[in-house]
């Protein structure tokens, strides 16, 4: 019966979990030309929140506008008692997440508004404070030292890299890239970055207009 008793408790309690605020920031990277500058974020509850899509850092914080997982993306408001259009652009936010970034992506077929969206789970327990969040949209391999930790990201994949120097400060950068087929791996990145304890990074590996050479775009963020 005890035993009984509190897989019960525990069942009431999870039913009743309440989530606290959750905290979201927008990037829109590589936006055309064209592109829209700003749009409606709606919840599966009807509320809304109008949103700016940026293109060259991340957006303020900002805080969803219910508590549901479901978001979807209009171009202006609705009208009183309209439903979302089935077809607009959604993205997923899990609940257990305290905050996200959206990250913005071009959809010349999605006829609501041109656009598609990909969620990361930005809580701290996740991607913390002073560490970097690697994405590499190209084919190639990409490897290096940053600070003290090395780097090794497949092709088309993301990495968290923890913090690479564990006092404020300058550190070194050495970033290459491996050509498939090839063994030797190319020059790509000699800098100095700055770290900040309380800052976090989202770093893009972006496909070049130039040959296969890959270049390096870099947000930084506070809190």
């Amino acid at each position: 019966m005890l035993i009984k008793s509190l897989l019960l408790c525990l069942l009431v309690l999870g039913a009743n979990t309440v989530f606290g605020e959750r905290f979201v920031r927008i990037l829109y990277h590589q936006a055309p030309e064209n592109a829209p500058k700003s749009g409606f974020l709606y919840g599966s509850s009807g509320k809304f929140i109008n949103v700016s899509f940026p293109r060259w850092n991340m957006s303020d914080k900002f805080t969803l506008p219910d508590n549901g997982e479901q978001f979807y993306f209009l171009p202006q408001k609705l009208a009183d008692d309209m439903p979302i259009p089935a077809n607009a652009p959604r993205v997923q936010i899990n609940k257990t997440w305290d905050q996200a970034i959206l990250l913005v992506i071009p959809d010349t077929e999605n006829p609501i508004l041109p656009i598609r969206l990909q969620s990361i789970n930005a809580s701290a327990s996740v991607f913390g404070f002073g560490e970097i969040y690697w994405i590499n949209l190209t084919d190639l391999a990409i490897g290096g030292l940053i600070g003290d930790r090395k780097l090794i990201i497949k092709p088309r994949s993301k990495l968290i890299m923890k913090t690479p120097k564990q006092t404020n400060g300058d550190y070194a950068v050495k970033v290459d890239y491996l050509i498939p087929g090839e063994n030797r791996p190319k020059w790509l990145l000699r800098q100095t970055w700055s770290h900040n304890l309380y800052a976090r990074q989202l770093v893009f590996i972006n496909k070049s207009n130039q040959a296969e050479v890959p270049s390096l775009f870099s947000v930084v963020f506070y809190r």
